[in-house]
Protein backbone atom coordinates (compact mmCIF):
# COMPACT_ATOMS: atom_id res chain seq x y z
CA UNK A 1 0.00 0.00 0.00
CA UNK A 2 1.39 3.16 -0.97
CA UNK A 3 1.36 6.09 1.62
CA UNK A 4 0.96 9.64 0.98
CA UNK A 5 1.96 12.12 3.98
CA UNK A 6 -0.82 14.74 2.85
CA UNK A 7 -3.43 12.74 3.15
CA UNK A 8 -2.47 11.21 6.27
CA UNK A 9 -2.12 14.23 8.29
CA UNK A 10 -5.14 15.69 6.43
CA UNK A 11 -6.87 12.86 8.09
CA UNK A 12 -5.80 14.67 11.98
CA UNK A 13 -7.42 17.78 12.23
CA UNK A 14 -7.56 19.78 15.86
CA UNK A 15 -10.94 18.33 16.19
CA UNK A 16 -9.86 14.39 16.16
CA UNK A 17 -10.28 12.60 18.88
CA UNK A 18 -6.84 10.98 18.27
CA UNK A 19 -5.28 15.01 18.18
CA UNK A 20 -7.44 16.21 21.40
CA UNK A 21 -5.77 12.98 23.15
CA UNK A 22 -2.30 13.69 22.49
CA UNK A 23 -2.43 16.91 22.79
CA UNK A 24 -4.06 17.00 26.24
CA UNK A 25 -1.23 14.71 27.38
CA UNK A 26 1.39 16.95 26.44
CA UNK A 27 -0.30 19.69 28.11
CA UNK A 28 -0.04 18.02 31.59
CA UNK A 29 3.46 16.74 31.09
CA UNK A 30 6.20 19.15 32.04
CA UNK A 31 8.99 17.93 29.91
CA UNK A 32 6.91 16.91 26.62
CA UNK A 33 7.29 19.01 23.32
CA UNK A 34 4.70 21.57 21.66
CA UNK A 35 2.34 20.11 19.96
CA UNK A 36 0.79 22.51 17.04
CA UNK A 37 -1.41 22.10 14.22
CA UNK A 38 0.32 19.81 11.48
CA UNK A 39 -2.48 19.22 8.97
CA UNK A 40 -0.59 19.67 5.84
CA UNK A 41 3.26 19.46 4.77
CA UNK A 42 2.68 23.61 4.92
CA UNK A 43 2.18 23.24 8.63
CA UNK A 44 4.96 21.07 8.91
CA UNK A 45 7.17 23.60 7.21
CA UNK A 46 5.75 26.41 9.09
CA UNK A 47 6.04 24.82 12.23
CA UNK A 48 9.58 23.65 11.51
CA UNK A 49 10.48 28.11 10.92
CA UNK A 50 10.79 27.65 7.25
CA UNK A 51 8.80 29.12 4.94
CA UNK A 52 6.47 27.50 2.46
CA UNK A 53 7.84 28.58 -1.14
CA UNK A 54 7.37 26.50 -4.14
CA UNK A 55 11.20 25.17 -4.13
CA UNK A 56 10.84 23.91 -0.25
CA UNK A 57 7.92 22.27 -0.55
CA UNK A 58 8.54 20.44 -3.49
CA UNK A 59 11.99 19.24 -1.65
CA UNK A 60 9.98 17.95 1.48
CA UNK A 61 7.08 15.93 -0.52
CA UNK A 62 10.50 14.54 -2.28
CA UNK A 63 11.82 13.23 1.27
CA UNK A 64 8.08 12.01 2.16
CA UNK A 65 8.12 9.96 -0.39
CA UNK A 66 11.49 8.37 0.05
CA UNK A 67 11.60 4.32 0.75
CA UNK A 68 12.38 5.12 4.72
CA UNK A 69 9.77 7.37 4.85
CA UNK A 70 6.75 5.05 3.88
CA UNK A 71 8.55 2.12 5.56
CA UNK A 72 7.82 4.43 9.12
CA UNK A 73 4.33 5.48 8.25
CA UNK A 74 3.57 1.57 7.31
CA UNK A 75 4.90 1.32 10.54
CA UNK A 76 2.04 3.16 12.15
CA UNK A 77 -0.62 1.99 10.47
CA UNK A 78 0.73 -1.27 11.35
CA UNK A 79 0.38 -0.63 15.00
CA UNK A 80 -3.15 0.72 14.75
CA UNK A 81 -4.31 -2.06 13.61
CA UNK A 82 -2.21 -4.82 15.03
CA UNK A 83 -4.99 -6.18 16.88
CA UNK A 84 -8.22 -5.88 14.32
CA UNK A 85 -7.90 -2.07 15.53
CA UNK A 86 -8.45 -2.95 18.82
CA UNK A 87 -5.47 -2.43 20.93
CA UNK A 88 -5.02 1.32 21.18
CA UNK A 89 -8.27 2.82 21.75
CA UNK A 90 -9.11 -0.41 24.36
CA UNK A 91 -5.66 -0.11 25.67
CA UNK A 92 -5.97 3.70 26.67
CA UNK A 93 -9.28 2.74 28.52
CA UNK A 94 -8.01 -0.23 30.07
CA UNK A 95 -4.78 1.52 30.81
CA UNK A 96 -6.97 4.74 32.94
CA UNK A 97 -9.33 2.08 34.39
CA UNK A 98 -6.22 0.39 35.54
CA UNK A 99 -4.93 3.57 37.35
CA UNK A 100 -8.56 4.40 38.90
CA UNK A 101 -8.43 0.66 40.66
CA UNK A 102 -4.97 0.68 41.99
CA UNK A 103 -2.87 2.54 40.54
CA UNK A 104 -1.52 0.40 37.37
CA UNK A 105 -3.19 -3.05 37.96
CA UNK A 106 -1.90 -4.88 34.81
CA UNK A 107 0.90 -7.39 35.47
CA UNK A 108 3.29 -8.13 33.26
CA UNK A 109 1.97 -11.49 32.12
CA UNK A 110 -0.57 -9.13 30.67
CA UNK A 111 -1.49 -8.86 27.25
CA UNK A 112 -0.75 -5.15 27.82
CA UNK A 113 2.48 -6.07 28.75
CA UNK A 114 3.30 -7.45 25.17
CA UNK A 115 1.77 -4.98 23.46
CA UNK A 116 3.89 -2.52 25.31
CA UNK A 117 6.74 -4.09 24.16
CA UNK A 118 5.57 -4.37 20.84
CA UNK A 119 4.94 -0.81 20.44
CA UNK A 120 8.90 -0.22 21.91
CA UNK A 121 10.30 -2.27 18.87
CA UNK A 122 8.41 -0.26 16.78
CA UNK A 123 9.59 3.03 17.81
CA UNK A 124 13.18 2.00 17.26
CA UNK A 125 12.14 0.27 13.65
CA UNK A 126 10.82 3.59 12.62
CA UNK A 127 13.95 5.34 13.73
CA UNK A 128 15.88 3.05 12.47
CA UNK A 129 14.01 3.78 8.76
CA UNK A 130 13.81 7.52 9.08
CA UNK A 131 17.27 8.36 9.64
CA UNK A 132 21.19 7.50 8.86
CA UNK A 133 23.75 6.29 10.81
CA UNK A 134 24.96 4.28 14.02
CA UNK A 135 21.79 3.06 15.82
CA UNK A 136 23.29 5.32 18.52
CA UNK A 137 23.00 8.03 15.89
CA UNK A 138 19.53 6.96 14.09
CA UNK A 139 18.18 7.03 17.93
CA UNK A 140 19.73 10.94 19.03
CA UNK A 141 18.09 11.84 15.53
CA UNK A 142 14.76 10.70 16.71
CA UNK A 143 14.59 12.34 20.24
CA UNK A 144 16.21 15.62 18.89
CA UNK A 145 12.51 16.49 16.70
CA UNK A 146 9.32 17.42 18.38
CA UNK A 147 7.30 15.06 16.85
CA UNK A 148 9.33 11.80 17.92
CA UNK A 149 9.84 13.46 21.33
CA UNK A 150 5.98 13.10 21.32
CA UNK A 151 5.85 9.72 19.70
CA UNK A 152 8.65 8.84 23.37
CA UNK A 153 6.28 10.67 26.01
CA UNK A 154 2.77 9.00 24.58
CA UNK A 155 4.34 6.20 24.87
CA UNK A 156 6.09 6.49 28.28
CA UNK A 157 3.17 7.66 29.71
CA UNK A 158 -0.08 6.09 28.44
CA UNK A 159 1.32 2.50 26.68
CA UNK A 160 3.30 1.85 29.86
CA UNK A 161 3.03 4.62 32.82
CA UNK A 162 -0.38 4.15 33.32
CA UNK A 163 -1.07 0.38 32.94
CA UNK A 164 1.89 -0.69 34.92
CA UNK A 165 2.56 2.59 37.40
CA UNK A 166 3.03 0.10 40.47
CA UNK A 167 5.56 -2.03 38.39
CA UNK A 168 7.44 1.14 37.44
CA UNK A 169 7.78 2.38 41.09
CA UNK A 170 9.19 -1.33 42.36
CA UNK A 171 11.33 -1.64 39.53
CA UNK A 172 13.65 1.03 40.19
CA UNK A 173 14.51 2.35 36.49
CA UNK A 174 14.25 -0.76 34.83
CA UNK A 175 10.57 -1.26 34.32
CA UNK A 176 11.14 -1.66 30.39
CA UNK A 177 13.93 -4.46 30.35
CA UNK A 178 11.91 -6.64 32.26
CA UNK A 179 8.82 -6.63 29.84
CA UNK A 180 11.51 -7.15 27.14
CA UNK A 181 13.13 -10.62 28.59
CA UNK A 182 9.56 -11.68 29.32
CA UNK A 183 8.11 -10.87 25.63
CA UNK A 184 10.71 -9.55 23.36
CA UNK A 185 11.10 -12.84 21.94
CA UNK A 186 8.03 -13.47 20.65
CA UNK A 187 7.26 -9.77 19.70
CA UNK A 188 10.65 -9.75 17.56
CA UNK A 189 8.93 -12.61 15.78
CA UNK A 190 6.03 -10.53 14.98
CA UNK A 191 8.55 -7.86 13.38
CA UNK A 192 10.32 -10.65 11.58
CA UNK A 193 6.86 -12.00 10.12
CA UNK A 194 5.92 -8.42 8.61
CA UNK A 195 9.89 -7.16 8.30
CA UNK A 196 12.23 -9.57 7.80
CA UNK A 197 14.87 -10.57 9.30
CA UNK A 198 17.01 -7.72 8.41
CA UNK A 199 14.58 -5.54 9.49
CA UNK A 200 14.25 -7.26 13.01
CA UNK A 201 17.91 -7.61 13.33
CA UNK A 202 18.63 -3.78 12.94
CA UNK A 203 15.62 -3.12 14.79
CA UNK A 204 16.88 -4.60 17.93
CA UNK A 205 20.11 -2.75 17.61
CA UNK A 206 18.14 0.64 17.89
CA UNK A 207 16.02 -0.46 20.53
CA UNK A 208 19.19 -1.61 22.49
CA UNK A 209 20.46 2.03 22.31
CA UNK A 210 16.75 3.28 22.90
CA UNK A 211 15.94 1.54 26.03
CA UNK A 212 17.86 4.05 28.45
CA UNK A 213 16.42 7.08 27.07
CA UNK A 214 12.84 5.10 27.64
CA UNK A 215 13.62 3.87 31.13
CA UNK A 216 14.34 7.07 32.12
CA UNK A 217 11.30 9.13 30.52
CA UNK A 218 8.82 6.00 31.78
CA UNK A 219 10.33 6.91 35.06
CA UNK A 220 9.63 10.91 35.10
CA UNK A 221 6.49 10.02 33.46
CA UNK A 222 5.51 8.27 36.54
CA UNK A 223 5.12 11.16 38.57
CA UNK A 224 2.40 12.83 36.58
CA UNK A 225 0.20 10.23 36.25
CA UNK A 226 -2.75 11.71 37.71
CA UNK A 227 -2.98 14.67 35.64
CA UNK A 228 -2.42 12.37 33.22
CA UNK A 229 -5.34 9.68 33.54
CA UNK A 230 -7.48 12.60 34.01
CA UNK A 231 -6.63 14.55 30.72
CA UNK A 232 -6.87 11.37 28.29
CA UNK A 233 -10.18 10.42 30.25
CA UNK A 234 -11.71 13.80 28.95
CA UNK A 235 -11.02 13.15 25.79
CA UNK A 236 -11.62 9.64 25.10
CA UNK A 237 -14.68 8.08 22.92
CA UNK A 238 -17.85 8.49 24.79
CA UNK A 239 -19.25 5.30 23.82
CA UNK A 240 -16.12 3.64 25.69
CA UNK A 241 -17.79 4.74 28.55
CA UNK A 242 -20.38 2.20 28.10
CA UNK A 243 -18.46 -0.63 26.19
CA UNK A 244 -16.58 -2.88 28.66
CA UNK A 245 -17.23 -5.38 26.06
CA UNK A 246 -14.90 -6.38 23.34
CA UNK A 247 -17.68 -6.38 20.58
CA UNK A 248 -19.03 -3.25 21.82
CA UNK A 249 -15.50 -1.82 21.96
CA UNK A 250 -15.12 -3.19 17.96
CA UNK A 251 -18.48 -1.70 16.87
CA UNK A 252 -17.09 2.05 17.41
CA UNK A 253 -14.77 1.48 15.03
CA UNK A 254 -11.07 0.49 14.04
CA UNK A 255 -10.21 3.91 13.44
CA UNK A 256 -11.24 5.30 16.53
CA UNK A 257 -8.30 6.65 17.63
CA UNK A 258 -5.12 5.96 15.46
CA UNK A 259 -2.71 7.75 17.48
CA UNK A 260 0.12 5.80 16.21
CA UNK A 261 -0.81 6.31 12.82
CA UNK A 262 -1.25 9.97 13.45
CA UNK A 263 1.99 10.16 15.17
CA UNK A 264 4.07 8.82 12.72
CA UNK A 265 2.66 10.86 9.86
CA UNK A 266 3.64 13.95 11.88
CA UNK A 267 7.52 12.25 12.41
CA UNK A 268 7.94 11.72 8.48
CA UNK A 269 6.39 15.78 8.10
CA UNK A 270 8.50 17.37 10.69
CA UNK A 271 11.59 15.39 9.36
CA UNK A 272 11.12 16.08 5.72
CA UNK A 273 10.35 19.79 6.26
CA UNK A 274 13.55 19.91 8.32
CA UNK A 275 16.18 18.71 5.66
CA UNK A 276 14.27 20.72 2.41
CA UNK A 277 14.43 23.64 5.14
CA UNK A 278 18.60 22.97 5.55
CA UNK A 279 18.49 21.94 1.77
CA UNK A 280 17.54 24.89 0.23
CA UNK A 281 19.25 26.78 2.47
CA UNK A 282 22.67 25.53 1.61
CA UNK A 283 22.50 26.05 -2.02
CA UNK A 284 24.02 28.89 -3.64
CA UNK A 285 21.75 31.88 -5.13
CA UNK A 286 20.43 30.90 -8.80
CA UNK A 287 21.96 33.75 -11.38
CA UNK A 288 20.05 36.44 -12.30
CA UNK A 289 18.62 35.59 -15.85
CA UNK A 290 20.17 37.17 -19.19
CA UNK A 291 18.61 40.95 -20.70
CA UNK A 292 17.43 39.03 -23.00
CA UNK A 293 14.94 36.73 -21.26
CA UNK A 294 13.77 39.39 -19.32
CA UNK A 295 13.47 42.11 -21.71
CA UNK A 296 14.85 44.63 -19.68
CA UNK A 297 18.26 45.89 -19.43
CA UNK A 298 20.24 45.27 -16.37
CA UNK A 299 22.25 47.76 -14.78
CA UNK A 300 25.66 46.48 -13.75
CA UNK A 301 28.10 49.02 -12.50
CA UNK A 302 31.44 48.62 -14.22
CA UNK A 303 34.24 47.47 -12.68
CA UNK A 304 36.69 49.87 -11.29
CA UNK A 305 40.10 50.10 -12.88
CA UNK A 306 43.07 50.13 -10.88
CA UNK A 307 45.23 52.98 -10.59
CA UNK A 308 48.83 53.34 -12.71
CA UNK A 309 51.51 52.60 -10.77
CA UNK A 310 53.28 56.21 -10.26
CA UNK A 311 56.70 56.72 -12.45
CA UNK A 312 59.66 56.09 -10.95
CA UNK A 313 61.46 59.00 -8.94
CA UNK A 314 63.97 61.23 -11.25
CA UNK A 315 67.49 60.60 -10.30
CA UNK A 316 68.54 63.62 -7.82
CA UNK A 317 72.05 65.43 -8.63
CA UNK A 318 74.26 65.68 -5.38
CA UNK A 319 74.24 68.38 -3.26
CA UNK A 320 77.74 70.72 -2.87
CA UNK A 321 77.23 69.38 0.88
CA UNK A 322 76.76 65.60 -0.26
CA UNK A 323 79.95 66.12 -2.16
CA UNK A 324 82.30 67.52 0.53
CA UNK A 325 80.84 64.84 3.18
CA UNK A 326 81.67 62.30 1.29
CA UNK A 327 84.97 63.12 -0.49
CA UNK A 328 85.67 59.19 -1.17
CA UNK A 329 82.71 58.80 -3.45
CA UNK A 330 83.00 62.51 -4.90
CA UNK A 331 86.61 62.47 -5.98
CA UNK A 332 87.83 64.43 -3.20
CA UNK A 333 91.38 63.87 -3.73
CA UNK A 334 91.75 64.82 -7.03
CA UNK A 335 90.16 68.23 -5.87
CA UNK A 336 92.66 68.74 -3.15
CA UNK A 337 95.89 68.19 -5.32
CA UNK A 338 94.99 70.67 -7.93
CA UNK A 339 94.06 72.98 -4.71
CA UNK A 340 97.68 72.48 -3.43
CA UNK A 341 98.86 73.11 -7.16
CA UNK A 342 97.83 76.36 -7.34
CA UNK A 343 98.83 77.54 -4.47
CA UNK A 344 102.31 76.19 -5.16
CA UNK A 345 102.21 77.85 -8.69
CA UNK A 346 101.25 81.06 -7.06
CA UNK A 347 103.90 81.01 -4.14
CA UNK A 348 106.55 80.78 -6.71
CA UNK A 349 105.04 83.96 -8.81
CA UNK A 350 105.72 85.78 -5.63
CA UNK A 351 109.55 84.48 -5.40
CA UNK A 352 110.08 85.64 -8.82
CA UNK A 353 108.75 89.33 -8.18
CA UNK A 354 111.15 89.66 -5.11
CA UNK A 355 113.86 88.15 -6.91
CA UNK A 356 113.28 90.98 -9.89
CA UNK A 357 112.49 93.94 -7.41
CA UNK A 358 115.55 93.56 -4.98
CA UNK A 359 113.62 94.21 -1.75
CA UNK A 360 110.36 95.53 -3.65
CA UNK A 361 107.15 93.67 -2.10
CA UNK A 362 104.26 92.11 -4.42
CA UNK A 363 101.55 94.11 -4.37
CA UNK A 364 98.21 93.94 -2.66
CA UNK A 365 95.93 91.63 -4.88
CA UNK A 366 93.50 94.34 -4.37
CA UNK A 367 95.59 97.02 -6.63
CA UNK A 368 95.70 97.50 -10.26
CA UNK A 369 99.55 96.89 -10.71
CA UNK A 370 99.33 93.69 -8.27
CA UNK A 371 97.30 92.42 -11.10
CA UNK A 372 99.78 93.79 -14.03
CA UNK A 373 102.76 92.13 -11.86
CA UNK A 374 101.28 88.94 -10.89
CA UNK A 375 100.29 88.30 -14.69
CA UNK A 376 104.30 89.11 -15.41
CA UNK A 377 105.43 87.21 -12.79
CA UNK A 378 103.31 84.30 -13.64
CA UNK A 379 103.63 84.07 -17.13
CA UNK A 380 106.01 80.81 -17.17
CA UNK A 381 109.73 81.32 -19.02
CA UNK A 382 109.65 85.32 -19.23
CA UNK A 383 112.53 87.50 -17.35
CA UNK A 384 111.79 91.42 -16.89
CA UNK A 385 113.67 93.32 -19.41
CA UNK A 386 116.25 96.15 -18.76
CA UNK A 387 113.41 98.91 -20.31
CA UNK A 388 111.31 97.42 -17.50
CA UNK A 389 113.56 97.68 -14.76
CA UNK A 390 114.78 101.37 -15.98
CA UNK A 391 110.88 102.11 -15.70
CA UNK A 392 110.57 100.81 -12.28
CA UNK A 393 113.50 102.75 -11.55
CA UNK A 394 112.31 106.27 -13.26
CA UNK A 395 109.27 105.60 -11.37
CA UNK A 396 110.23 105.08 -7.72
CA UNK A 397 112.67 108.41 -8.34
CA UNK A 398 109.36 110.07 -8.91
CA UNK A 399 107.98 108.63 -5.95
CA UNK A 400 110.67 110.16 -3.62
CA UNK A 401 110.74 113.42 -5.69
CA UNK A 402 107.07 114.29 -4.38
Amino acid sequence: MAYDVQVELADFGDTTLSARLVRAVMRVVPFAPPFPTVASLDDAIRAAGGTVTPAVLARAQKHAAAEGALGAMWMGSALDKADGGLALYTGVKNAVAAWREGAGAFSTDSPQAADAVLKGFALAYIGWKLFPGTARERVDALRATDAGKAMLVYYASIEVGLPFADNVVRSGGSFLETLVERWGGEEADKITAVAGSDATEDTLGAFDALLEPLEGMITQSAKYLQPIANAASEHLPKALDVADKVAGAVAVGADVLPVWRMLVARLVAEVAARRAIAEIAAEPPPPPPPPSQTGKVVYQEPAKERDPLPPPPAPQKPSPIAVADEPEERGGAPVLMIALALVAIIAAGGLVALVGGGLMVAPSATSPAASTTEHDATTPGKAPSDRDRSRDGKASKAGKGR
